[in-house]
C-alpha cells in the first residue's frame, strides 16, 4: 500500500519518480513525484476562494464507492474486475485530491449501502466516517453526487426519504444548504460547512433545501474505445455547458454486457489503463478551461488532480483580468 495506516493530511511524496534526462546533462533537467493533495484547495485559496462552484474545475472519482484496496500481487477475480473502479478508499480518494465522489446508493433490509450498479460493495455508514475524518482535518470542499438509486427504491419510494434523515443523522453537521451554484467557493465556506450533497430526484430536493441541492448534470458516452470516448467528450466540451447547475465530463469507457460475459476488456482497470492516459492529456490542454467537474476510474492512474490545480489558478487569474477591464472601462 502506499497510504500509510495513519492518514496523513499533509502534502507527500508517494515514493515514485519520472525524472527527464538530457544525454549531455550529468544531472536531470527535471523530476516530478507521484504526490497526495489533501490540501489543494486550501494551497490555493487566494487563487480560487472567488470561483464559482459552476466554473471550478473539480477533479472527481467515478463509482467513488465501488472501491477494493489492491495490494500487489493482487489477481482480480472475474467479478473484481469489472466491479471496482477506484483502487483507493474514500479517504484515500480525498486525501489524493479528489474532490467529487460519484455514488450509487442502495437500499437494502441491512441498511444503505454503496453500490456499483446491483452489486452492493461497502457500508454507507462507514464511507461518511471517512468523509467527515476528512472534512474535519482540512479546509477543503467537497461535492458528493447521489446519482443513482439502483436497488431498492424504484419499488420502495420511501427508501428517499429514510435515506434523507440517515444522512442528516450521519453528517448533517457537515452539510451546506442550498445556495445555488452560482455561488463562489469563499461564499461555500463562510456558512461555515464544506459538504454538498447533490441528489438526483428533482421531486426529493425541494423538500429538503437545507441538506440537498439541486443534481449535477453528468455526461456519459457509453462508449469503449479511446478515439469514441475523445470524439463523445470533444462534442461535450464544444457545447453550452448547463445554465444553472454543475456538470460533470465522465472521462471512462464502459464495457457493455457482452464484452464484460467475453472478458473482451480484461476488466476496468485494463480499460482505464487504455485510457487515463489520454484523459489526463485531455484536460491538461484547452479542455482544461471549460472543464467543471471531471470524473475517472482509479484516479491515481491520472494526472487529473493536477491539471485541476493548474487550471483553477488559471480561471481565477481570467476572472480578475475581466473585471479589471470592466472597471476601466
Amino acid at each position: 500500500r502506499l497510504f500509510p495506516e495513519e492518514p496523513d493530511f499533509k502534502k507527500k511524496c508517494l515514493g515514485f519518480w519520472a525524472v527527464y534526462w538530457r544525454w549531455s546533462e550529468e544531472e536531470p533537467v527535471a523530476t516530478t513525484c507521484l504526490t497526495t493533495n489533501p490540501t489543494w484547495m486550501q494551497d490555493n485559496w487566494d487563487s480560487i476562494k472567488n470561483v464559482r462552484l459552476k466554473q471550478v474545475f473539480l477533479p472527481g472519482s467515478h463509482d467513488a464507492g465501488a472501491y477494493q484496496l489492491a495490494y500487489s500481487p493482487f489477481a482480480p477475480s472475474y467479478f473484481q474486475k469489472y466491479v471496482f473502479a477506484q483502487d483507493e478508499s474514500i479517504l484515500e480518494q480525498l486525501i489524493h485530491g479528489a474532490r467529487y465522489l460519484d455514488f450509487r446508493i442502495g437500499r437494502y433490509p441491512s441498511g444503505f449501502w454503496l453500490n456499483h450498479d446491483i452489486a452492493r460493495v461497502h457500508v454507507l455508514e462507514f464511507v461518511f466516517e471517512d468523509v467527515k475524518l476528512f472534512l474535519n482535518n482540512t479546509k477543503e470542499i467537497v461535492v458528493i453526487d447521489l446519482h443513482a438509486f439502483p436497488v431498492g427504491f424504484k419499488e420502495r419510494p420511501e427508501s428517499h426519504t429514510e435515506l434523507v434523515e440517515f444522512i442528516k443523522l450521519q453528517i448533517g453537521d457537515h452539510l451546506v444548504g442550498f445556495m445555488g451554484y452560482e455561488s463562489t467557493l469563499q461564499q461555500i465556506r463562510d456558512t461555515g460547512k464544506r459538504l454538498i450533497i447533490a441528489y438526483n430526484d428533482p421531486s426529493i430536493v425541494p423538500k429538503y433545501p437545507l441538506y440537498l441541492w439541486h443534481p449535477i448534470s453528468q455526461k456519459w458516452g457509453n462508449v469503449r474505445s479511446v478515439p469514441d470516448l475523445y470524439n463523445y467528450l470533444s462534442k461535450v466540451m464544444k457545447s453550452h455547458p448547463p445554465r444553472s447547475t454543475m456538470w460533470s465530463a465522465m472521462a471512462e469507457m464502459t464495457p457493455d454486457a457482452w464484452s464484460i460475459l467475453s472478458d473482451k476488456y480484461k476488466g476496468l482497470r485494463n480499460m482505464a489503463d487504455q485510457s487515463n492516459h489520454n484523459v489526463t492529456e485531455w484536460f491538461r490542454d484547452e479542455w482544461g478551461a471549460k472543464a467543471n467537474i471531471v470524473a475517472v476510474d482509479f484516479i491515481r492512474s491520472t494526472g487529473i488532480v493536477a491539471a485541476a490545480i493548474r487550471w483553477n489558478r488559471e480561471k481565477s487569474s481570467a476572472r480578475h483580468h475581466h473585471k479589471r477591464s470592466v472597471l476601466k472601462t
